[in-house]
């Protein structure tokens, strides 16, 4: 069966990556958006990195986003389609820790 809903929401420590997201045991998910949120008046910049095993740190091979400038009191929303398998992860980045990451999409079982 498949569910549509809220996958992760995460604010991650200063220029910290920080996991997102996991894909659950005996499933796969389709990443629809992942939504990004300046909370500070100042300028941040933020990747955005989709690993094989989630436990694992990003290499530059995992990048899909890189160093995006996002503006202060700002929000970006990037929309996608990507599929991942069972124990593929979301890691995040902000290098002020100032901005908030929500992702959205589908589990099937």
């Amino acid at each position: 069966m498949q569910t549509y809903k809220i996958l992760g929401q995460t604010a991650p420590t200063a220029n910290t990556e920080t996991l997102n997201y996991t894909v659950p045991a005996s499933t796969s998910t389709t990443i629809r958006s992942i939504v990004i949120t300046n909370t500070s008046s100042t300028p941040d910049t933020f990747s955005v990195f989709l690993v094989p095993t989630a436990g694992n740190s990003a290499t530059n091979a995992n990048y899909i986003v890189l160093n995006n400038k996002i503006m202060g009191n700002s929000t970006i929303s990037l929309k996608y389609g990507y599929m991942l398998p069972t124990g593929a992860g979301i890691r995040i980045k902000s290098t002020n820790g100032t901005s908030t990451f929500s992702t959205y999409g589908s589990e099937m079982s």
